[in-house]
Order: structure tokens, then C-alpha cells, then sequence
């Protein structure tokens, strides 16, 4: 019996090949297809690998040079404790580099081991002759910035290169008179501003529309809260050490608030806090207990 796609010839079978033209140039497409795509996974592989290499010799530079940089590799945060593998700030550390306590008044000789990290934390604390900060402009995807006690630091409109920043801090920085450099609007979900005695502008906050966590503490400008009146957002505030402040109505609108500190506002009155906390009833609102006692709201 003869079967579809085959003959008898001189008592053999012979099988035809049933594929049209067309059918043969669409198998052919396909195997250039996998093997363009093979091609382009190994590529990658490759490039991902050199940039893996790159990135752990500018880490072990870094580190050497006094930085914290990077997080432990997956082999050894499996030996120390498997699950610090899902810890998120184990994976923070992979993009972060902290520098603490240094002597250096720029950062232009850390630039090669910096650009190649590729940073999109950094964290300078306690580096009271930092100056130069300019290699930082080679990272305008910054998510977070910190000047902790760098009081030195020159050029703070810098920060408007980093329109990505999702947290910033400024903490006893002298000269710090304005927020206008801040770029990154509702992107921006922590400030924190300590003891930042002349700052005296703090009219961009209210494009911060995103902030959950403001810190303004040791704010001697600070008389009232109507510049925070629509950061509907904001679930932490510190108010703390701003000694002129009195007004806190704006904020009796913000419901997500669940903290606020106002620790060593002495205008702050007991009934302005009665008032709040009526306002407020899910926050926790600290305040110095023996000037503050329960008051009855009119």
C-alpha cells in the first residue's frame, strides 16, 4: 500500500519531501532567527560578565580607598546567613558607597573607581574638609544623596543634576540658605534638613508632593507649617528645635501622618498641640510632656 509522501521504486520506498518553496524559506527564517537570538544571549552574557569583573575590582578599590561599597557576594551572604540574600538594604548596598570620617578635601581621586561602581546611593558623613564633590555630576541617576557634617561642602546646586532622587539629607551644612536646587519634584520621598541654621527658604517644598519622611529640625526661620499644607503624603515629620515655630495648622489636613516631633519649639502652644492631636487622632505626636498637658479644645 503506497502512504502519502512516499513511492515505490524498484521495490524501495522513497520519501518525498512534502515542505512547499515557501515552507522551506520560513524553517530557514526561523533557524536565523535562533541562532541571531543564541548569538545576542551570548553577548550579553559576555558583556554582563566584563561589567560584573569591572564593577568588583572598582568595589575593592573603593573599599580600599576607605569606602563602604557594595554588598558581600551571593556565596558569601549564603555562607554568612542565606536570607540576608532578600534583605533590602543587602541589595541597596550593591549600588551605595559610603565615606566616613575622611581627610580629603575632593573626591577627583576616587573618580575612575567611582564611575566604574556607577553609584546610585552615596553617602558622605563626617568629612569636615570635603570641598570638590564635582565627580558627582558623573552620576545624574542618583536615587539617594547625603551631606551628614560636611560643612565644607561648596556647590550644593549640584543636587539639581539629580532629577532621580528619591532621599536627600543636609545635616549641619552652615550655609545651606535654600531648597530651590532640589529638581527631582515627587520623585523625592525623604528629606531630612538637621541643623541647617540659615536656611531661610523653604518655598519648594510644596512642589514635594511625594515626601513621606521630612526632617527640619534646628530651623530658627521656621514660624509656621503653610508650606507643608499639601504633602499629603507625609507620614514622618520632625519639626524638632525650630524655635520660632508656633503655627501648626498646616498640617491638620495631612491624615497620613503618623509621627510628629516638636521637641524643643517653646511657641508652640498646648493648645495649638490639643488641636492637632483632635485632627490627628492616628498620629503619635511628641512633644515635651511638662510644658504640654492635656488641654480642653474650645
Amino acid at each position: 500500500m503506497e502512504r502519502p509522501g512516499s513511492a515505490f521504486e524498484n521495490g524501495a520506498v522513497v520519501i518525498f519531501d512534502p515542505m512547499t518553496p515557501g515552507a522551506v524559506k520560513t524553517k530557514r527564517r526561523k533557524r536565523l532567527a535562533l541562532t541571531a537570538g543564541l548569538l545576542a544571549l551570548i553577548c550579553l552574557a559576555a558583556v554582563f560578565a566584563t561589567s560584573t569583573v569591572r564593577r568588583a575590582r572598582a568595589t575593592k578599590e573603593l573599599r580600599a580607598f576607605g569606602f563602604q561599597a557594595g554588598s558581600p557576594g551571593i556565596i558569601a551572604m549564603l555562607r554568612l546567613h542565606g536570607r540576608k540574600i532578600f534583605d533590602q538594604k543587602t541589595w541597596e548596598w550593591r549600588s551605595q558607597v559610603r565615606l566616613m570620617n575622611s581627610d580629603t578635601a575632593n573626591l577627583d581621586g576616587f573618580g575612575p573607581a567611582l564611575r566604574a561602581f556607577k553609584p546610585r546611593r552615596v553617602l558622605l558623613g563626617f568629612c569636615s574638609k570635603l570641598e570638590d564633590v564635582e565627580i558627582l555630576r558623573a552620576f545624574p541617576k542618583l536615587e539617594r544623596l547625603d551631606f551628614y557634617q560636611c560643612p565644607n561642602v561648596q556647590g550644593l546646586e549640584i543636587v539639581s543634576e539629580f532629577k532621580h532622587l528619591k532621599e536627600l539629607t543636609f545635616a549641619y551644612h552652615p550655609t545651606l540658605r535654600s531648597l530651590s536646587m532640589i529638581s527631582s519634584g515627587k520623585r523625592l520621598e525623604s528629606l531630612h534638613i538637621m541643623n541647617c541654621p540659615a536656611l531661610d527658604d523653604y518655598g519648594k517644598l510644596r512642589e514635594l508632593t511625594g515626601l513621606r519622611s521630612l526632617y527640619l529640625t534646628g530651623s530658627p526661620a521656621l514660624k509656621d507649617t503653610e508650606v507643608l499644607r499639601g504633602l499629603i503624603a507625609l507620614e514622618e515629620l520632625d519639626l524638632s528645635g525650630s524655635g520660632e515655630l508656633s503655627d501648626l495648622s498646616g498640617l491638620h489636613e495631612l491624615k497620613s501622618l503618623k509621627t510628629v516631633q516638636l521637641r524643643g519649639c517653646p511657641k508652640v502652644t498646648a493648645k495649638a498641640v490639643a488641636v492637632l492631636r483632635a485632627k490627628l487622632p492616628n498620629a503619635t505626636i511628641s512633644i515635651p510632656i511638662a510644658k504640654h498637658a492635656a488641654v480642653a479644645i474650645p
